[in-house]
C-alpha cells in the first residue's frame, strides 16, 4: 500500500478515528487511559481552529495585546504550545474559540507551562489588529 497515496491517507486517517474513538468512549464511561492528566486533556478540544491567515500573513501582520478573556474571535499572532504535552494548541492565523481558551485555562490550571506567547502567564495574548 502506497502511504503518500489516496490509499495510504484513507487509510491513516480510519485508524487515527478509531484510536480517537476509543478514547473518548473510554473517557465518557470513566475509565482512565494510564496517561497523565495533561495529555488526557487533548481530547476535550474535538476540533481544530479555523485557519483564518497563513502563518506568513499572520507574522507580517499588525498585532495587538488584548487580555485573555478578550481573546474569543480574535485571530492569533503568536502559537501557544502547553508543556507537557508540548503540542502546539494554536497556530498563527488560527482563530480563538471559547473551546480553545477553556482548554488553555485548564491547561495552566494544571501547572503546564506555554511555550510560544509573549506573556507565558497568559494574562495577554497577542492577537492580528482588527481591519
Amino acid at each position: 500500500m502506497d502511504i503518500v497515496g489516496g490509499d495510504g491517507v484513507v487509510a491513516c486517517y480510519d485508524v487515527l478515528c478509531f484510536i480517537e474513538q476509543r478514547r473518548i468512549s473510554a473517557a465518557e464511561s470513566g475509565k482512565t487511559t494510564g496517561r497523565t492528566k495533561f495529555t488526557e486533556k487533548q481530547w476535550l478540544f474535538r476540533s481544530l481552529p479555523e485557519m483564518v491567515k497563513t502563518p506568513r500573513e499572520a507574522y507580517f501582520a499588525e498585532k495587538e495585546a488584548v487580555p485573555f478573556a478578550e481573546a474569543e474571535g480574535r485571530i492569533a499572532a503568536e502559537m501557544a504550545a502547553p508543556y507537557p504535552p508540548g503540542i502546539p494548541l494554536i497556530c498563527p492565523g488560527e482563530r480563538y474559540s471559547r473551546e480553545m481558551l477553556e482548554l488553555m485555562r485548564q491547561y495552566k490550571a494544571d501547572g503546564c507551562e506555554f511555550h510560544g506567547p509573549s506573556d507565558a502567564s497568559l494574562e495577554v495574548l497577542y492577537v492580528l489588529k482588527e481591519e
